[in-house]
């Protein structure tokens, strides 16, 4: 079900981590649910990644991007929501071993706006 909710950066590794920590696969299928109604249909993709953590010793933990193609104003508002609303009432399930973001697609601008100022700052 994983693999059919989320890009998988490494899959084989991510699935040995998930056997490792099962409780994990609940979250995941619920965390998906709600960042697609908080964001609706500007997500592109929400890919998972293993992030070595220098904080806890020969452990990783899994990381989520959130891919959209919103501005960074309304995406940010959008994350906040989401951790306000959700995240906090739920990160004792992850047990330390999950974390999210947002990404944006470089090849895609939410505004006009947006890919003004991005031309500016690269092209003068």
């Amino acid at each position: 079900m994983i693999t059919k909710l989320y890009q998988l950066k490494d899959e084989v590794s991510i699935l040995e981590f998930l056997e490792d920590n099962v409780y994990l696969v609940d979250f995941l299928i619920d965390f998906h649910k709600q960042v697609t109604n908080i964001f609706k249909d500007n997500i592109i993709t929400i890919s998972l990644n293993l992030i070595h953590d220098p904080d806890i010793l020969d452990e990783n933990i899994l990381f989520a991007n959130i891919y959209t193609n919103l501005s960074v104003d309304d995406a940010m508002t959008k994350i906040g929501y989401l951790d306000d609303n959700w995240y906090l009432k739920n990160m004792n399930k992850v047990k330390g071993m999950f974390n999210f973001d947002v990404e944006w697609d470089d090849y895609k601008f939410s505004t006009l706006e947006d890919e003004e100022i991005i031309n500016k700052v690269f092209n003068g």
